[in-house]
């Protein structure tokens, strides 16, 4: 078994803004305390204890979310989500994240990846083929030849698999300075992974409509392509309707960076790459439940796909099946969707599909113990009546070996 989606960085590579506007959102009044605890050894050590002993109900599931990502190590989050799989023979893909730019504070102490990328080199040089590193790309941190070169030092090392990206941290994954990865994945038939969905983690800098621009330029210019994500931009721009603030806000202007459409100039220039959309757009896309509240819904589906009224809007989970079935190098994966037992049916019909043989098992460890604890998740898939026997080895056996 292999889980093609898992994510082992720990806080020492979070920018301390990140916590603080995530933390607002889900515990309000109770947040500068929790980040107070988060601040000391002492202060970790007590957030563990009240999350397991469950004091606070409604933050609990959180506290264990952030319990685990307070681990001291890398290898301690790995040897944990491990433990869910005993007897199972399985292997993970480890999803780097390069977190430095995603914030006004990112790179305050100083740049934090490489230290993440050091401590998953060394995993991978005690473990072998446990564990398939991904190597995390921004195009802010290099670019063009210093991107080249550093790509290439990487992998002269051995111990990476693919690419991760993840562009609602603030940039296009068509971003011209990404193109010596591009062209590096695409010469060696490499697999690399993106977040596609609406919800996950953003850029919560101040600066997000300057990062989206209005013409950003693209490693495929072909105007067949960019002309509608061109439009889209500008739509969202030219938008004054009634939810102008939370439209203009960080949250759904980062839909812009994510949007599926934007892959399309990639898969056509470069044939020859595996390009996962991770989580199928996400649960709320494949099952056509309400994305927002109030009136944000309909006008974020007019604006997106530019039409008149949001009962012709096509979700991410349609316009993924869509280019997957139009490009033979397009994958997906059902990380964290799979949190969500609704969307079982809807994801079983796909694996009798002719595109089941490009979608792959995972489960967005340790990012889905916000909802569910890794055990759960797993064993609700490994049970579920939804999937035959045959599918479910396609999942996490078939498919994830010939993506790797």
């Amino acid at each position: 078994m292999i889980n093609a989606h898992i994510h082992i960085f720990n806080y020492h590579f979070i920018p301390e803004d990140f916590l603080k506007v995530r933390l607002d959102g889900i515990l309000g009044s109770k947040a500068d305390f929790f980040l107070r605890l988060l601040s000391s050894k002492a202060g970790r050590k007590l957030l563990k204890i009240l999350g397991a002993q469950r004091l606070f109900p409604k933050v609990t599931r959180y506290a264990e979310f952030l319990n685990v990502g307070l681990f001291e190590t890398q290898d301690q989050l790995l040897q944990h989500i491990d433990k869910s799989y005993q007897g199972l023979n399985t292997s993970y893909v480890l999803l780097t994240l390069n977190m430095d730019y995603m914030s006004d504070q990112g790179l305050k102490g100083g740049p934090k990846i490489e230290t993440q990328l050091a401590e998953i080199m060394d995993i991978k040089r005690r473990l072998g083929n446990k564990v398939y590193p991904f190597l995390s790309i921004d195009p802010r941190h290099l670019g063009g030849a210093e991107l080249d070169a550093w790509i290439k030092q990487k992998w002269a090392t051995g111990y990476f698999s693919g690419f991760k990206i993840y562009p609602a941290l603030g940039f296009y994954p068509f971003d011209e300075r990404l193109k010596p990865m591009w062209e590096f994945a695409n010469a060696n038939k490499l697999p690399v992974t993106t977040h596609c969905t609406r919800f996950g983690v953003n850029y919560i800098g101040s600066g997000v409509w300057n990062l989206i621009g209005t013409r950003p330029l693209s490693v495929n210019p072909d105007p067949v392509y960019m002309q509608p994500i061109y439009e889209r931009i500008q739509r969202y721009r030219n938008y004054q309707g009634p939810a102008r603030k939370d439209i203009q806000g960080n949250a759904w202007a980062c839909n812009l960076f994510s949007h599926p459409s934007n892959y399309e100039p990639i898969l056509v220039k470069y044939p020859d790459i595996k390009l996962c959309l991770a989580h199928f757009g996400g649960a709320e896309e494949v099952l056509a439940e309400t994305l927002f509240k109030g009136k944000t819904e309909d006008e974020v589906k007019m604006l997106d796909n530019g039409v008149g009224n949001a009962a012709a809007y096509i979700s991410w989970f349609e316009l993924i099946k869509i280019m997957m079935a139009k490009y033979p190098n397009c994958w997906t994966d059902i990380s964290y969707t799979l949190e969500n037992t609704k969307t079982f049916p809807r994801l079983s019909a796909v694996m009798k599909s002719p595109i089941a043989d490009r979608v792959l098992f995972g489960t967005d460890f340790f990012m889905e113990l916000q909802d569910k604890d890794e055990s759960t998740v797993l064993r609700n898939f490994l049970n579920a009546p939804d999937f035959s026997a045959t599918e479910k080895l396609q999942l996490y056996e078939v498919n994830t070996h010939r993506f790797v």
